[in-house]
Order: C-alpha cells, then structure tokens, then sequence
C-alpha cells in the first residue's frame, strides 16, 4: 500500500479543548494538500469516553477532511506510553506519506516514539512547511542558534515533522464535508 494523506496528532490540553498548535497545522495542511493533489488532512485525536462535538466542529471548521477519535476508559489524562503506543498504531494503519505533530511537550514525546516505531525520519521544531514538485515533504528548520536555516528532505515514509506553536496562522475553510471514525 502506498503511503498516502496528512496525519496529524490532535493533542488536546484540557477535556475537550484542542491546543491551538493543532488547528495551525490543520491550516498549514490545507495548503500541503493542494500540492498532493487528491490526498486527505486526517486528525487523530486520543482520549477518555468523553464528548468530541466541539473538537469535531473545529476540525472541519479548519478543513481536516476525517477525524479519527479513539476513546478509551483511563485516558482522561495523557499518559505517556498509552497515548505514543495509540498513535503510532494509528500511523501504521493509516500509512499516512506525512505525519505532522506540535512541537508541545506532549507532542515531542507522541513524535519521537512514533518516529521510532516506524523506523523513518522526523524534523523536529521546523518553521515552515512545503511540497516538492515529486511530492515529497520539505521542512525548513533553524539552525546554528538560529541564525540560519536549513531545508530538510526526509526519503522515508512517512515523512514526519514537528512544528511550534503560533508558527502558522490558522485559518478556517469552507468545509462541507468531514468523516468521523471512532
């Protein structure tokens, strides 16, 4: 099966709110996606059995195109292993060609031992984001004390990024349509 979509880690910072970090980069994948040509923005979003209306309302507000939420008794507050060992579960299942995360405490965690599970690549705190012509994920990171940056092509899938907060703007799309999977 051939890697395929954008798959990004909603981390949510208190019961049913989604950190702002994740909406960024649901916008920012947007503009990736125009470049893919046909290729869909999936949100993984892990938690207790809770209420996801409002999560759900936002991603499709922001133009993800599916949402996958996985619920489980005992994870009403992040837990390392359970919520890295989900994830990088998901990522396998869904084989997605870029993985996207904030680069949130949380999400270093989620990124670092998804990377390790899938044996590829990831380009930690990148400030910008962008699609070759052969569709392959460039990232531009700062480096030497940030007085420099560099442009980063990860050759395995997926190909995987952090991104900090407040790096993208986030902007809402006109979003019909938004599949849900529990």
């Amino acid at each position: 099966m051939e890697p395929n979509g954008i798959l990004i880690y909603g981390e949510l910072e208190n019961i049913g709110n989604l950190s702002p970090v994740v909406l960024e980069l649901v916008s920012k994948a947007v503009s990736l996606k125009e470049k893919l040509q046909g290729e869909k923005i999936k949100v993984c979003v892990i938690g207790n059995d809770g209420d996801y209306t409002k999560v759900i309302n936002q991603l499709k507000e922001y133009g993800a195109d599916e949402v996958i939420i996985v619920k489980c008794d005992g994870l009403k507050c992040y837990d390392r292993y359970k919520y890295c060992e989900i994830f990088a579960e998901i990522s396998k299942k869904y084989l997605p060609r870029i993985i996207l995360i904030g680069a949130t405490i949380q999400g270093k965690e989620v990124a670092s031992y998804t990377a390790t599970k899938l044996e590829t690549g990831l380009t930690a705190d990148c400030t910008n984001l962008d699609i070759t012509d052969n569709k392959m994920l460039l990232s531009t990171r700062p480096t030497f004390g940030g007085q420099l940056t560099a442009n980063i092509l990860c050759k395995t899938f997926p190909q995987m990024a952090t991104v900090q907060r407040n790096t993208f703007k986030p902007v809402k799309f006109e979003n019909n349509d938004i599949l849900v999977t529990y």
